[in-house]
C-alpha cells in the first residue's frame, strides 16, 4: 500500500509554519486558532494543517513528555507494557507500507495514517499482528496490556485475533476492550506506555518511543526509514534540547 502523497514541495514552507506556530503556542496562543492563522497565510490544505497538528507542542508539554521517556531499551526489562495497539499498530504498518512517519517537536515519531487511509485499509491479519507483537519480545516484558478502543469497528475481532496470537505463541499478556483507553494508560502507576498520543505521553509514569529507537539503531530495516519528515532536526527544533 503506498501512498499517493507527497510532501518535498512542500517542505521548506512546512518548517517555516511550524516554527511560527510552535512560536505562538509559547506565546499562549491556542493551538486551533494558530493553525488557521498560520495555514490561511501559507494557504495550507488540509493535509498539510492536519500534519502541523501533529508535528507542534508548547515548550512545556514538551518537556514534560520528555521528561517521562525511558531512552535505554535496557530499562524495560521485565518491565509491564501498556500498549495503546492502534495507535502503536498503524504507525508499524506505516513504516512496513513506506508511508510517511513525523518527527514532532517533542522528539516523538508519529505516523499520518488516518490522513492517507480510511480504517478499512488497516490489515489486522494474525500474520501482521504476530509481526508487530513479536518484534517487541526482544525487550524483554514480563507481560503484555493490550489496550484496544471499544468504538473502533471491529474491536471485537481484532482483540479475538490478538487473545489468539497471545495464547498460542504462549505470550504472557492479555488484550482490553475499553471505552476509555487514554484514561487507562494514564492511569498505570507500574511499566512502560507504548503510545505516542500527546495527552497520554504528559499523564505517563513513563514511556518509551519503539519507533524512534528502532529506526534509529536499524532494527525494523533499512528499507523502512525512506519516508520521514523530521520537524525535530536541529534547523526547526526551536531550541528545544
Amino acid at each position: 500500500m503506498r501512498s499517493p502523497f507527497k510532501f518535498s514541495k512542500k517542505q521548506p514552507t512546512m518548517f517555516k509554519a511550524y516554527s511560527e506556530i510552535n512560536w505562538l503556542l509559547d506565546k499562549g496562543y491556542p493551538k486551533k486558532s494558530s493553525i488557521t492563522f498560520v495555514g490561511n497565510h501559507y494557504k495550507f490544505s488540509k493535509k498539510i494543517r492536519y500534519i502541523l497538528n501533529r508535528a507542534t507542542q508548547t515548550i512545556t508539554d514538551v518537556e514534560i513528555i520528555t521528561s517521562k521517556k525511558i531512552s535505554d531499551p535496557k530499562q524495560l526489562k521485565n518491565l509491564i507494557f501498556h500498549i495503546d495497539f492502534y495507535n502503536q499498530y498503524t504507525s508499524y504498518q506505516s513504516l512496513i507500507d513506506s508511508d510517511p512517519l513525523i518527527i514532532c517537536r517533542d522528539g516523538i515519531y508519529r505516523d499520518i495514517f488516518s490522513l492517507l487511509h480510511s480504517k478499512k485499509q488497516l490489515r489486522f491479519d494474525i500474520g501482521s499482528v504476530i509481526s508487530y507483537i513479536s518484534s517487541l519480545l526482544p525487550f524483554k516484558p514480563r507481560f503484555l496490556s493490550l489496550y484496544i478502543d471499544q468504538q473502533r469497528s471491529n474491536s471485537k475481532k481484532h482483540s479475538q485475533i490478538i487473545k489468539e496470537v497471545l495464547n498460542k505463541n504462549l505470550i504472557p499478556g492479555e488484550c482490553i476492550v475499553s471505552k476509555s483507553v487514554d484514561h487507562m494508560l494514564k492511569i498505570q502507576t507500574e511499566g512502560v506506555i507504548f503510545s505516542h498520543d500527546s495527552i497520554v505521553l504528559g499523564k505517563s509514569l513513563a514511556s518509551f518511543d519503539y519507533f524512534h529507537w528502532g529506526i534509529k539503531n536499524g532494527k525494523l530495516g533499512k528499507r523502512l526509514t525512506t519516508n520521514i519528515i523530521n520537524f525535530y532536526s536541529r534547523k526547526n527544533r526551536n531550541n528545544v534540547k
